[in-house]
């Protein structure tokens, strides 16, 4: 007696897991295969580190070339609401406000590991928020926060450029802390223009932009959303921040 066997076909290989180091450098070479890992390991403690130390580099460029006063003094006069205010205070207010002003910041540089870990937290939430109330997602909080963390190195990726930039010298009267490089087109327009012309323009950022894929894309690996749905939901959100902020001249 005869007996035949049914072949199935051998399933594919799962993808081997990936170490933190290849996570980093695979996020700008394949973002797909980070998202997809991070539903096996959460961890996101590397591109934190990567953040803190590139944002020390940038802080040391901005005060060794341009300084914080100067930084200061110019964002100060592109808000409008802090303009106006600062035209009715009198000379020795005024600088008692800029230095201030530089305080904080000097006291916000040194808590910035901090202060990124608080906005992965922030981030994060609103993943939730969006997509599991929203679209009914049921995303992780550590998966939120591992995909806020590995996107979040586009932008660091913009920190590094803005450094050499500063470091190779720049006229501080030009240098925009919010808007640094030309890596939109309302870096072209002068803020004081057409405000909510500057802010559309300047939402449509190359590694901000970059930066929302690689957020859908991580919502996609790792809830039922697909991955245009995540990005039109992120985009519009960003673009309301992005334009609204350049409207009131605080980006």
């Amino acid at each position: 007696m005869s007996t035949s066997a049914t072949l199935s076909p051998n399933p594919l290989p799962a993808a081997p897991a990936l170490s933190q180091i290849q996570r980093v450098v695979a996020t700008f070479t394949a973002p797909s295969r980070v998202m997809a890992d991070i539903s096996r390991s959460a961890s996101w403690w590397l591109p934190w580190i990567v953040s803190t130390l590139v944002a020390l580099v940038l802080v040391f460029a901005i005060d060794r070339n341009i300084t914080w006063k100067s930084v200061i003094e110019s964002q100060m006069e592109r808000s409008p609401l802090v303009a106006e205010s600062l035209d009715r205070m009198t000379p020795e207010k005024r600088a008692q406000a800029v230095e201030m002003q530089i305080k904080i910041t000097r006291i916000a540089v040194y808590l910035q590991p901090v202060g990124t870990i608080v906005n992965y937290v922030i981030v994060a939430a609103l993943l939730l928020a969006i997509f599991n109330f929203g679209f009914g997602a049921e995303l992780k909080f550590a998966r939120a926060m591992a995909i806020t963390a590995y996107s979040g190195l586009v932008l660091v990726l913009k920190n590094v450029l803005v450094a050499v930039v500063v470091l190779i010298g720049i006229d501080p009267a030009n240098f925009n802390l919010a808007n640094p490089i030309a890596s939109n087109p309302g870096h072209l327009l002068s803020p004081d223009a057409n405000r909510l012309l500057y802010g559309m323009l300047s939402a449509l950022d190359v590694f901000a932009l970059w930066a929302i894929f690689l957020m859908a894309l991580g919502i996609a690996h790792n809830s039922k959303v697909k991955t245009r749905a995540a990005f039109c939901a992120l985009f519009v959100l960003y673009l309301l921040v992005k334009v609204g902020g350049g409207a009131l001249g605080l980006f």
